[in-house]
């Protein structure tokens, strides 16, 4: 009977990346100098974010994004001194 029951979770999995892709994902990117974290990280939800990794600012932004929802959030931490047009690699 394992047959069955594998069939059953595809079909869940089927209808479950359906919804996840109703929420759609967010990019953003943030000027920030705060010391730590990754230049591009990639989060599910809010309890994610360390906080500690973003000045204030940027993380009431990030709070203000997951009130809309989002499945993920990808966010690009570029220093504030970085010229207009120009990201690091």
């Amino acid at each position: 009977m394992g047959l069955p029951e594998i069939n059953i979770i595809f079909k869940t999995k089927g209808l479950t990346a359906i919804q996840r892709s109703e929420r759609g994902i967010v990019a953003v990117i943030l000027k920030d100098d705060t010391e730590g974290g990754q230049p591009v990280s990639l989060y599910k939800s809010i309890l994610d974010v360390d906080f500690s990794q973003f000045t204030q600012r940027n993380y009431e932004y990030l709070k203000l994004l997951y009130e809309g929802g989002p499945y993920k959030v990808i966010v690009v931490k570029v220093p504030t001194t970085t010229e207009k047009g120009v990201l690091p690699v």
